[in-house]
């Protein structure tokens, strides 16, 4: 009730708002005109007309021109913005009866201080120029399609300060998205994400583990329905957005319709998938014992009556002689191999168009994918429909419906004994023929003994469907007021589900008699939000901007789980199974009031300054602190190229500074401040009876994690506008971070308990470079780069807080260094004799050390695009990281697999010093300590040419004899075609456990990326 009390209270507030209609279409008139090019004379359709101290404007249509109605008589100022092109404004004076005409001729321009950014917590729109944050602007709208499968490849390499972390080569899989740096030890990292200002879940993985990687909710949205997405890169620019958003914001806009002509869009594609990989075989050095007897007996098996393995640490010390090697690739070889070519097809189409009454957008798209290993496999099929309506001249109305079916088959890998990866890595070091007694090769071709068929009885399906619907109401009763009300809905049924026929996996009762397991799964994520704009024009100089609203978003997820074994054949449900039942329920609901209210200043449409303060209280608090947070925000902006006393520098046309200071929360986990019981039986009396173990100790005096920001940057534009240039610098400090802290047992509680103890920082520079190299009839180029640079610190793990040691003792969190790096004991190795190979003596093993961060330290991406005549475009993207290492926990762990036989280090005498220490250490320690330690971290410093599209359209001379080929185009792509790098392991860029893994840095049998090439064809009319 005190919920809806407060709702009800801001809804009050905002009603004498809404009523101020008073003569709101009296002493008013219109304003006309066009819109064009300077440089071509050509109209320019979707213009922002804005009448300046308002809130009213109008967009121009596909013939440049506009109407705006309502405007107060008088003298105005009307301005025209559209991203590539620099402002204009023109003063005209407004009668009654008779419209004012202000026409435009709008210059290009290097620096986007136009581009619009709408604010899913206010609904304002802003100016780039307005805002004195750097945020993100990726206009997918104009990128080449070909190359992008997932919505996470648009995000990858093409914005500053945005790391897509665990890009792997699994079909339906996830990433990690971090916005400068890591914000929290033990809570998500993950970005708030919104479409069309409707928050949306894109943490909901899979309900059964596959071993490693995870899909992700943000991939269900087809890339080709968004027209940009903003990119709120920190506290500084997110503090609106409350108690969630310390790690950035990422808003999605999809296609919108236009005034005009009909547009219809067609395409279809198709392409193939390629493992790459340069996957390592396997080695072992054998000595002869009876020289008389073959190598190998008849079935193919080695022969060890007449000869023996001999590995590099018993040869070292002379135990054995190694008078021949052997080897064999499992995952390389034809009649082993794991990996086939997988296919890609793409069908899809969509219409827009209208009037300025009534816009349109309708889109659907097919897609189905076979990954490199067959089984894993997935189709979706996508459905968006976007309505905008002006109800009235002051009332608009846009609706948003997007629908995702998808089915996905995983395959296990990573950590898993079924996966295809961990089969070859750790398979012979020679080929045995098939044997008559099993179908397919042999068994012992497999580490854990299974063929690709067999593997392909334990398939992981995930079904989803999934809407996201979204309404926005903008009503201007008068000129200076606009109210905002926005509503909207994620809707995720899941459905996760798993089922081994008997007989088919021969390893253990569970496995052999069959087995089913199922999860259901339905996620929900609410949003409304109501705000009030009001912009007041005090003096012609001066404009000020006042934003109130609140907002309710209602995150809930329930889910039913069952699994049982010996299931009866050709079923698939947990009810046909006969043993190890068990059933589970779950659920969780987070609910957040938010109220926010923001005040800003525009001088002479030169300098812009504003604070915001917003206010949280959400249900994942307990006891005293169940009351609002508060987050408060100031920034500044002033573009010093447009004052009078700038100096006129002949190579530097536009300059602005900005800088913003703002905080945002994190709020702890769902149960993280409540103390939990689980059900047990308890005997009594000779009776079984129901009870109750503790197992959660939770903390009702838990906080929001509060980050801090500051960032303070320049945009420049230079050289006749062909160079635009923005720098940040940005700090970040995390404070009252949670922690996992240990309880002494003597408590008699669980083993440890979450309290607001940490402070972690990252700090770092963000630089965009954007160069218009050329441009004439027959040849045009523009180039850009990004550039990233990170350094991350935790300051205090909290009082009494021992180090955190994780991913198999690789990693830790401690004061005075990077969250997640790696410390591990120094090995020093030294070949006494000389003989090339190393005996146990001949290593040591001293005390911990810092090898180095697992945080990326700096990110690069290189892009082109290149015309030559009017037909042929060629884009290409690098995209580069480094400063950090990584664990090649594969090569560790087939290292050790067997001890005769194996990796480089074991079994092949030419194996290098640093591979044989590395082995030795890991496996067996030092006789003196017995103890054990990792030299396989490595370095993983990498470059990626990661897309390359090839696009022809059809020349203007064939398309003007022939006017039905106009808007027919072919396109050629590839994606990930070339990977450059020092790292030993599978891939420096993949992570084992995919998007769950917070800091944990190491590939474990993990799918590295795969290589994409893709033709498209294009037709639009």
């Amino acid at each position: 009730m005190n919920l809806l009390r407060r709702i009800a209270a801001i809804a009050a507030l905002a009603a004498p708002l809404a009523l101020a209609t008073g003569a709101s279409a009296q002493g008013t008139g219109t304003i006309t005109g066009q819109v064009t090019d300077a440089a071509n004379g050509r109209p320019l359709a979707g213009v922002q007309m804005v009448v300046q101290g308002t809130n009213i404007g109008s967009l121009t249509n596909e013939n440049g021109r506009y109407v705006i109605t309502r405007v107060p008589l008088g003298a105005q100022t009307v301005r025209a913005v559209i991203i590539g092109y620099s402002q204009t404004t023109v003063d005209v004076t407004v009668t009654a009866g008779q419209p004012a005409v202000a026409d435009f001729q709008l210059a290009a321009s290097a620096v986007n201080l136009e581009a619009l950014v709408v604010s899913a917590a206010t609904g304002r729109s802003q100016r780039l120029r307005e805002v004195g944050t750097k945020v993100g602007t990726i206009e997918v709208e104009k990128l080449n399609p070909a190359p992008i499968t997932s919505v996470a490849d648009v995000l990858g390499g093409r914005t500053e300060g945005v790391i897509m972390q665990d890009v792997n080569g699994t079909t339906g899989t996830s990433q990690r998205i971090r916005i400068r740096g890591a914000n929290s030890i033990s809570l998500s990292n993950e970005p708030l994400i919104f479409v069309d200002g409707v928050q949306i879940n894109s943490d909901v993985g899979g309900g059964l583990g596959v071993g490693g990687q995870e899909p992700n909710r943000l991939n269900d949205i087809n890339p080709n329905d968004i027209a940009n997405i903003e990119i709120i890169k920190g506290p500084a620019a997110s503090a609106q957005y409350g108690t969630a958003a310390a790690n950035g914001v990422i808003l999605i806009t999809t296609k919108r319709g236009a005034p005009g002509a009909t547009q219809w869009d067609f395409f279809a594609e198709a392409g193939e998938l390629e493992d790459r990989t340069d996957y390592p075989g396997n080695f072992s050095a054998y000595q002869i014992n009876d020289a008389g007897q073959p190598l190998f007996l008849q079935d193919g098996s080695f022969n060890s009556a007449g000869y023996s393995f001999c590995p590099n640490r018993l040869a070292a010390t002379g135990s054995c002689s190694q008078d021949g090697q052997l080897f064999f690739n499992t995952l390389t070889d034809d009649r082993t191999r794991m990996f086939s070519k997988g296919d890609r097809q793409r069908l899809g189409g969509s219409v827009r168009g209208g009037n300025e009454m009534v816009r349109y957008f309708v889109s659907g798209q097919w897609e189905d994918e076979e990954g490199v290993i067959f089984y894993n496999t997935q189709e979706k099929v996508n459905f968006r429909a976007n309505l905008d309506a002006a109800l009235r001249d002051n009332l608009d109305l846009s609706l948003s419906v997007g629908y995702t079916d998808s089915q996905l088959g995983l395959n296990n890998n990573d950590n898993s004994i079924f996966s295809p990866i961990i089969q070859g890595l750790t398979g012979e070091s020679f080929f045995l023929p098939a044997n008559p007694d099993i179908e397919g090769v042999n068994p012992r071709n497999y580490g854990f003994g299974f063929n690709l068929n067999q593997l392909a009885e334990d398939v992981v399906n995930q079904d989803v469907d999934r809407f996201v619907l979204s309404s926005t109401a903008r009503f201007r009763p008068t000129s200076w007021l606009s109210i905002n009300a926005n509503a909207g809905m994620d809707l995720a049924n899941l459905h996760d589900f798993e089922t081994v026929q008997p007989g088919k996996l021969p390893i253990s009762v569970f496995w052999e008699n069959g087995f089913r397991s199922s999860q259901r799964t339905t996620s929900t994520n609410y949003t409304g939000i109501l705000s009030g704009v009001g912009t007041f024009q005090f003096t012609d100089d001066l404009v000020s901007t006042t934003t109130v609203g609140t907002q309710y978003n209602d995150e809930n997820s329930t889910n039913t789980f069952c699994q049982g074994s010996s299931i009866v054949p050709n079923t698939f449900s947990c009810g046909t199974t006969s043993d190890l039942l068990s059933v589970d329920e779950d659920f969780f609901r987070v609910r957040t009031l938010g109220i926010f209210a923001s005040q800003e200043f525009a001088w002479r449409d030169r300098i812009f300054v504003g604070g915001s303060l917003r206010g949280d209280k959400t249900s994942t608090f307990g006891g005293a602190n169940a009351d609002f947070a508060y987050f408060p925000s100031v920034s500044g902006s002033w573009v010093l190229s447009e004052e009078e006393f700038f100096p006129e520098i002949p190579f530097l046309s536009t300059f602005r500074v900005r800088s913003a200071w703002g905080q945002a929360g994190l709020r702890p986990g769902f149960r993280q401040a409540v103390t939990l019981f689980s059900p047990t039986t308890v005997a009594l009396d000779g009776e079984d009876l129901p009870g109750v173990v503790l197992s959660v100790t939770g903390n009702e005096l838990l906080e929001q994690e509060t980050t801090s920001e500051f960032e303070v940057g320049f945009d420049a534009a230079l050289f006749s506008e062909r160079l635009s240039a923005d720098f940040t610098y940005f700090r970040r400090t995390s404070e009252d971070a949670l922690i996992s802290r240990p309880l002494p047992p003597s408590l008699g509680l669980t083993g440890s308990t979450f309290q607001n103890l940490g402070e972690i920082r990252n700090s770092g520079t963000e630089l965009s470079l954007r160069l218009d190299v050329v441009q004439t009839d027959n040849f045009g180029l523009n180039l850009g780069f990004n550039n990233t640079t990170i350094d991350n610190e935790i300051n205090k793990l909290g009082e009494g807080i021992e180090p955190i040691i994780f991913n198999r003792g690789l990693q830790r969190h401690d004061e005075g260094l990077s969250a997640g790096t790696f410390v591990q004991q120094e090995v020093t190795y030294n070949d006494a004799d000389g003989n090339g190979l190393l005996s146990l003596d001949e290593i040591s093993i001293g005390d911990d050390v810092e090898i180095g961060p697992s945080i990326p330290e700096w990110q690069r991406s290189v892009f082109a695009d290149i015309r030559f005549l009017d037909f042929i475009t060629v884009s290409t993207l690098f995209e580069g990281r480094g400063g950090h290492f990584t664990g090649n926990d594969s090569e560790a762990f087939r290292c050790g697999f067997r001890s005769t036989r194996g990796c480089a280090a074991v079994g092949d005498p030419n194996a290098s010093l640093r591979q044989q220490a590395a082995y030795l250490a890991d496996r067996f320690g030092t006789p003196a300590t017995g103890t054990s330690a990792f030299l396989f971290v490595e370095e993983a410093d990498f470059w990626r040419w990661r897309e390359l599209s090839v696009t022809l359209d059809v020349p203007r001379t064939l398309s003007n004899r022939v006017p039905q080929l106009d808007g027919l185009r072919l396109t050629l792509a590839g994606r990930n075609l070339a990977t450059f790098t020092d790292y030993t392991g599978l891939d420096p860029e993949t992570v084992e456990g995919g998007g769950n893994a917070n800091f944990s840095q190491s590939e474990f049998n993990t799918q590295p990326p795969v290589r994409y090439f893709m033709l498209r064809l294009d037709y639009n009319f």
